[in-house]
């Protein structure tokens, strides 16, 4: 059980196959990612769920009325995929700009990744915004601190793909914002 992909190269897609004829049972839990290997390995090749949408459901807290509602909002750094810088900057304006009015509206923000090194972006974000005590940066140092942070909250917005999986298997109403086929694909 590995993620690998996405592929850029042919090289990258042949060393993959090799790979997975050693293989004696494989899952996917994609259709692209499935046509990529469905011809050569059909009769091992399984298109699945991810795992993660099989967690237990934790007890959540009880909402009361006129409590503050919560949205944790999941940033990755997408200077780490090799984004150009005018794109970076704007990615990160626009989410300033999401929290900022998130926050205005009264909502306590949550600001996170499930990846550590998309913290730099993150501590973007949460800089450019003035000083507000209704924005946090959480950071995740394991399972339990993530399970935390979803035990209060009511709203996952999210690009990374498990923070949005992690949303659904806990019953948390989630908005994915996508920048890679495999967050369109779940």
């Amino acid at each position: 059980s590995i993620g690998i992909g996405p592929f850029k190269t042919q090289q990258q897609i042949d060393n993959t196959l090799s790979a997975l004829e050693k293989a004696d049972y494989i899952t996917v839990r994609d259709k692209k990612s499935y046509r990529y290997i469905q011809k050569e390995f059909d009769n091992k090749a399984f298109l699945s769920i991810d795992p993660v949408f099989l967690l237990d459901d934790a007890e959540r807290k009880t909402i009361m009325p006129n409590q503050e509602k919560v949205i944790s909002v999941c940033i990755i750094d997408l200077m780490l995929n090799k984004s150009k810088s005018r794109y970076y900057k704007k990615y990160i304006s626009n989410f300033t700009r999401l929290v900022g009015l998130l926050s205005e509206d009264g909502y306590k923000v949550n600001l996170f990744s499930t990846e550590p090194r998309d913290y730099t972006a993150v501590y973007k974000v949460f800089h450019n915004l003035q000083k507000r005590d209704n924005i946090e940066v959480v950071e995740i140092a394991d399972f339990n601190d993530l399970m935390n942070l979803y035990y209060d909250t009511d709203l996952i917005i999210g690009t990374r793909m498990h923070s949005l999986i992690i949303g659904i298997s806990q019953n948390i109403p989630v908005i994915g914002l996508s920048w890679q086929d495999k967050v369109n694909e779940m």
